[in-house]
């Protein structure tokens, strides 16, 4: 139930307010797409746990984003990771059913592929949820 609250929470809090296209899941696999695919954000793999008292349900999600890029270096994929963490690290979000506690960058890399031309960066956030209904 956290996980696709996760989902949501990310997914509306990115899609339109990032230069980039934002899915939930990846369109095409990166190798062997047309460079015009890119850029693009992928909000990935998410694990949750539970941490229920007698007082209210809650977990702690935690939650992967994965952006590409084939921008020659590391630039644009560098600049979407930063649109990206300015909106969901700290930030407010609301969601009926859930309040959510907190959300916090945890790791973030980037990385070349192995294709050599396409640039892969991941973000990790630790996402604090408790269920209010």
């Amino acid at each position: 139930m956290s996980l696709i609250a996760s989902q949501t929470i990310f997914y509306t809090a990115l899609n339109g307010n990032v230069s980039a296209g934002v899915y939930d899941e990846t369109p095409f696999l990166p190798e062997g797409a047309v460079d015009s695919d890119f850029p693009f954000v992928y909000i990935g793999d998410a694990t949750a746990r539970r941490f229920d008292n007698d007082s209210f349900v809650g977990q702690g999600v935690r939650q992967m984003v994965h952006v590409w890029s084939r921008y020659p270096g590391m630039k644009e994929v560098k600049e979407l990771m930063k649109e990206i963490d300015d909106i969901m690290n700290r930030g407010s979000f609301t969601l009926a059913g859930y309040n959510v506690v907190d959300c916090l960058s945890f790791s973030s890399s980037v990385s070349l592929d192995p294709d050599g031309k396409t640039r892969h960066g991941i973000l990790g956030y630790n996402l604090t949820i408790q269920e209010t209904s």
